[in-house]
């Protein structure tokens, strides 16, 4: 956790599959090492150590505030994968669920969530009710400057938020 780096995972702040205690001491070690090559100076206020979690069709589900528009809501491929395609939709918030089955289709990764090649669809509703929820929390919050949460892992019976970033007015609070 550091209010100095924003993606963990391109500075080698990410450590998976864990299964010792051993394991964890040595990751923690790991961590620190590869942060102070790559981000000299960077403030670690903690390590979170969460539960491994199978993996899911991976979405991005972010906001922003915007002096003209007000809140406004992003949708998309997540992940790692949400610099390389750019696979995401916006909306202007307050969003109704028909606006967010809109920006679930206008992805090009739509086929993923409904289910492709053997993998089952996604659970939509689940994934529909938590960028609704998200919108919400972003409209009745002003201090939230900005928020994302990727990635959020979506399966066929819900979905499960694995990391999130929320910007607040003058500072930075990354989980």
């Amino acid at each position: 956790m550091s209010p100095d780096i924003s993606h963990k995972t391109d500075v080698g702040g990410v450590i998976l599959g864990v299964k010792s205690r051993e394991e964890a001491v040595e990751g923690f070690k790991t961590i620190i090492k590869n942060i102070e090559r790559k981000v000299p100076g960077a403030r670690v206020t903690g390590i979170l150590v969460q539960k491994m979690v199978k993996p899911g069709v991976e979405v991005i589900i972010g906001g922003k505030r915007d002096l003209t528009f007000g809140v406004i809501v992003m949708l998309g491929l997540g992940g790692v994968f949400t610099e390389v395609f750019k696979d995401v939709t916006f909306r202007i918030a307050p969003l109704t669920r028909e606006d967010v089955y809109e920006m679930l289709n206008e992805l090009k990764s739509a086929p993923l969530l409904r289910g492709y090649r053997g993998l089952p669809p996604v659970d939509i509703e689940a994934l529909v009710d938590v960028v609704l929820k998200f919108s919400k929390l972003l409209e009745e919050n002003p201090e939230i400057e900005s928020a994302d949460l990727n990635p959020v892992f979506a399966y066929s019976n819900g979905v499960l938020v694995v990391d999130a970033r929320f910007i607040l007015r003058g500072e930075e609070l990354k989980i």
